[in-house]
């Protein structure tokens, strides 16, 4: 890890300078196959070779891309060798060609970072039109993720440098035509604690107010059952009854029609007797 950013300190503090010596060393570092090292190791070596278009760090660094098995130093060496083209635009489309037509997507997607790097701030519609056809048409999904968001470097129109020839701070004044509130802070944000403590009694009170409802309706229902079963209780005695009073009066007649027939025959035996003491 301290190799690392030791690396990556390095790649600045010599950025755009050239230095074999400082290259050799990163390269090095390279070479150790270690995955973390070696990451920063391919950045860093771009920064020193940053725009310079040298053909041996080109091939060094493609060719150990293709040969390393950890892809943490491959997604190094594919920023790195991007940076190797920075500003060079035509000069770089053989380098862009040669990595967006390789099997390896990592590589393909250093194509997309060389187009941006070598069409910097040039505002090339070839170069965007490039990108956006890779958005649309590789099959991986990282590439078309870079390619989309890279767009936006081809349309820098001008940049500063925050270090002098020295490598140093220079002192520079920068004045912005942009109104101060487009700077200001956002206004604080309220305490909406009360606000939703409403909403919640609200809420409560709706539910207590449903419940009743519901209460009450039901309460309707059992009473309009407990009516209509009572009716029914009545009729059913009503009809009872009725029935009750009509077997009555049946059982009634009944006895005074056998009443009339007894009085009917007795009244033809006394005839009978009457007509036989006469005919004696």
């Amino acid at each position: 890890m301290v190799r690392h950013g030791g690396c990556l300190g390095v790649g600045l503090a010599a950025m755009g300078t050239a230095r074999q010596d400082i290259y050799e060393q990163l390269k090095f570092n390279l070479y150790q196959d270690d995955a973390v090292t070696g990451e920063a190791a391919g950045i860093a070596m771009g920064l020193v070779m940053l725009g310079t278009k040298q053909a041996t760090a080109i091939e060094d660094m493609v060719a150990y891309a293709k040969e390393t098995q950890h892809e943490k130093i491959l997604r190094g060496l594919a920023v790195g060798i991007s940076l190797t083209m920075y500003g060079r635009l035509e000069e770089a489309d053989a380098l862009i060609e040669s990595l967006c037509r390789d099997k390896d997507p990592i590589l393909r997607w250093s194509g997309m970072f060389t187009i941006a790097m070598a069409y910097c701030g040039s505002g090339s519609n070839d170069a965007l039109r490039r990108l956006l056809h890779v958005a649309v048409s590789d099959v991986n999904d990282d590439c078309k993720e870079s390619s989309c968001h890279l767009p936006g470097l081809l349309v820098i129109q001008n940049s500063r440098t925050g270090l002098n020839e020295d490598l140093k701070m220079p002192k520079m004044d920068i004045c912005s035509n942009a109104k101060p509130s487009h700077y200001a802070y956002p206004p604080p944000l309220e305490d909406k604690k009360e606000k939703t403590k409403e909403k919640v009694e609200t809420a409560i009170l709706s539910i207590t107010a449903k419940q009743k409802k519901k209460d009450a309706e039901k309460k309707k229902e059992e009473e309009k059952m407990d009516t209509d079963e009572e009716k029914k209780d009545q009729q059913t005695e009503k009809k009872e009854k009725k029935e009750g009073e009509k077997m009555e009066v049946d059982t009634e007649t009944k006895e005074e029609s056998k009443d009339k027939e007894k009085e009917k025959e007795k009244g033809q035996r006394e005839g009978k007797r009457w007509r036989e003491r006469k005919a004696g």
